[in-house]
């Protein structure tokens, strides 16, 4: 009988650490003690195939966390930050993927000052004869080279 009030005296601290932990986020989430949360890349849906994704045809604005930028995102259909493509390319079109992370997104710079969207620019202002290039701004905050790997895939 002594070998077991340690475990019932154990059993009942962590039943009473639940309940205060329990009680405590009820309350914080009532009075809304918590700070709140950025939404700068917390717009994500569930995918199929992929771990997330933007939401699409979503705009978002505001202010980073860090108070670095502004920022202000659309994202079209496919929850790309880029304009509406056709699924079928036409015959003189050269298409480029440009799959990344964040940087590839273009956090923090305004859309037509992302990378992608200054070297279909170039590409296109080129002399002679060249196919109209299109890119496909592919870039998603917080990927890695699997998702890449399968938003290339599929």
């Amino acid at each position: 009988m002594l070998k077991s009030l340690p475990a019932k005296a154990a059993v009942f601290i962590l039943f009473c650490a639940l309940v205060t932990f329990t009680v405590s986020e009820a309350i914080a989430r009532t009075l809304r003690l918590a700070p709140k949360i950025d939404t700068q890349y917390s717009r994500y849906v569930s995918d199929p195939i992929l771990p997330y994704k933007l939401r699409p045809l979503a705009v978002y604005s505001g202010r980073s966390a860090s108070g670095e930028f502004d920022f202000e995102y659309r994202h079209n259909s496919a929850g790309l930050r880029d304009v509406e493509h056709s699924l079928t390319k036409e015959g003189n079109v050269f298409r480029i993927l440009g799959l990344g992370d964040s940087f590839t997104y273009g956090s923090g710079a305004d859309f037509d000052s992302t990378y992608l969207f200054l070297l279909e620019e170039m590409l296109n202002r080129r002399d002679g004869l060249h196919p109209q290039t299109e890119i496909i701004k592919a870039g998603m905050p917080l990927f890695s080279p699997e998702p890449e790997r399968l938003f290339l895939e599929h």
